[in-house]
């Protein structure tokens, strides 16, 4: 969620009017209120002064643990050194063995795959929608690769559009009345064209429908979807916290935009909001007012968002968020009335577990992505960890989070049926212009989903996801939030790092630096899921 900008309360003091009057007395009651107001001010103070201390011990703790860390795994280092060479040896190998029988079995089934190849690019057609199916064909580069069974994939976190965004686009584009918000993303866009599909949690209400606004009700001007598109992004996700600040009129302002204002020849798919079902046919959602929970209306769980790759393999997208915001007297887990579509909460574990069994069977891969986690808090909470083991055992292929604000851990899960899962519990923000210097940090996930060969032993997995690795990236802005866009970290200098705007906010004396940014990821996320390279 956007915080509200920070203003001074100190400031010059302007003349007063009755200067050389004689001043008047508070009354006994004035007085009273008047060190009542002292009282609150002072403990005001106090608790921001102790919340301080603690986000500063916070560091520090997180900091000793990577060097305790960064000792260990030299110590091991230099263990391993002794066996290197006998290791490099055999890896060598290995690897001629496989290379061989790699070519031989692409020699076999390449014409296969290029049929299905073939058929996928000229004979579907995309549907730009909630659900369905689309074929590839963004523009990417990575999209050529059609015989291969490798599919580059890459996730974004939140993308948080606030009001400073939106003065920032209008200013740009230069007519005062539409807006631009291409600046706010080139500096990732070369590292999207790399992949062949992007994925991204689209944090606000886009449509062309309703009035622009910032936090706490986020309305975000279709552009802004339009821009992220051009980016890279083919894979929308809307189900978080802000998909009902406007209400059923937000819901249907953003249907409308993403199935009939984006451009006519975009490929691309939405996931996260699902059609209600009135014909009867399911019943998962019956026992959650009996069980003490919110009752929802039942949706199509069926009706599944399927992206058709270069190569013929097909990958589901399914979406959930923990909760929603409490406006206009709805509960955390309450939909608008009169809703059509609706997210689905992460606590209908029954109609989650049937709609990751069903794109398993609809599809070669399956991402699920949460809306999960504890605003701000860099640790994984125990109801995360509990809901990516369950959604690995029913079926995930590759698990993505974001929500926090902030980069969480990664970690590779164990499913029970033995398949190793990936899973990045936060991904941290894509784009913001929050005001704590851990928000301007986040990271993308990229990694590779190679796909089982046409002909192979189908006792080898379907799909397995290579190399995940987050890639660190940072949103910086000029004085007070003005001039946002992300950049890659291996891009940014030191030099712009302390030149960010969001040092202007920082009263604890941290210094916003390379040597900050750094700490921040290594402290939170696995060495081995970090790319720090330059």
């Amino acid at each position: 969620m956007e915080k509200k900008d920070i203003h001074s309360r100190t400031g010059n003091a302007e003349e007063p009017e009755n200067k050389g009057k004689q001043p008047r007395h508070l009354t006994a009651s004035e007085q009273v209120d008047l060190e009542e107001e002292i009282r609150e001010i002072a403990q005001d103070e106090q608790e921001g002064l102790e919340e301080l201390k603690r986000r500063r011990e916070r560091r520090e703790q997180r900091r000793r643990e990577e060097e305790e860390r960064r000792v260990k795994l030299r110590k091991n280092a230099v263990r391993a050194a002794a066996g290197a060479a006998a290791a490099v040896a055999v890896i060598g190998i290995a690897v001629g063995v496989r290379a061989a029988w790699k070519r031989s079995s692409t020699s076999s089934g390449q014409d296969a795959a290029a049929g299905v190849t073939d058929a996928s690019a000229s004979g579907q057609e995309s549907v730009a929608g909630m659900s369905g199916a689309v074929s590839a064909g963004s523009g990417n580069t990575a999209t050529d690769q059609k015989d291969s069974m490798d599919v580059r994939f890459s996730a974004a976190g939140d993308n948080l559009v606030s009001e400073r965004m939106l003065t920032q686009a209008k200013e740009r584009s230069g007519d005062g009345a539409s807006y631009d918000f291409s600046y706010l993303y080139a500096g990732v866009s070369s590292f999207l064209q790399e992949h062949e599909v992007n994925w991204i949690d689209v944090e606000t209400d886009v449509n062309n429908e309703i009035t622009p606004a910032g936090y706490p009700e986020f309305s975000t001007p279709g552009q802004d979807g339009i821009d992220l598109y051009h980016a890279g992004f083919n894979i929308f996700s809307l189900a978080n916290n802000h998909i009902y600040d406007l209400g059923t009129e937000g819901i249907a302002a953003a249907l409308n935009f993403w199935q009939n204002d984006m451009p006519s020849d975009a490929k691309f798919l939405t996931t996260g909001l699902w059609k209600k079902d009135t014909d009867g046919s399911t019943s998962y959602t019956a026992g959650y007012s009996d069980a003490g929970l919110t009752a929802q209306f039942e949706v199509k769980y069926d009706d599944i968002p399927i992206y058709t790759c270069a190569n013929g393999k097909t990958i589901a997208f399914l979406t959930y968020t923990q909760m929603t915001n409490e406006i206009d007297g709805r509960t955390m887990y309450e939909t608008p009335s009169d809703a059509e579509e609706r997210v689905i909460y992460l606590y209908e574990t029954d109609l989650i577990k049937a709609q990751i069994q069903k794109a398993d069977e609809k599809a070669d891969a399956v991402v699920v992505a949460c809306h999960w986690g504890d605003e701000d808090s860099h640790e994984v909470t125990d109801f995360q960890k509990e809901t990516a083991q369950n959604l690995a055992d029913w079926g995930a292929d590759l698990i993505v989070g974001d929500h926090a604000h902030v980069v969480q851990p990664a970690e590779m899960l164990t499913a029970s049926d033995g398949r190793k899962v990936f899973c990045a519990y936060c991904l941290g923000n894509f784009v913001s212009t929050q005001e704590q210097p851990d928000e301007l940090i986040g990271t993308m996930l990229d990694c590779t989903f190679r796909f089982r060969e046409n002909g192979a032993d189908a006792s080898e997995p379907e799909v397995t996801v290579i190399d995940p690795k987050l890639v660190p990236i940072v949103t910086d802005y000029g004085e007070d939030g003005a001039d946002a866009h992300v950049v890659l970290l291996k891009d940014y200098s030191d030099e712009q790092a302390k030149a960010n705007g969001i040092n202007g906010y920082i009263t604890d004396g941290t210094v916003f630096d390379l040597d900050y940014i750094k700490s921040v990821l290594c402290s939170s996320i696995d060495s081995r899921y970090i790319d720090l390279s330059d």
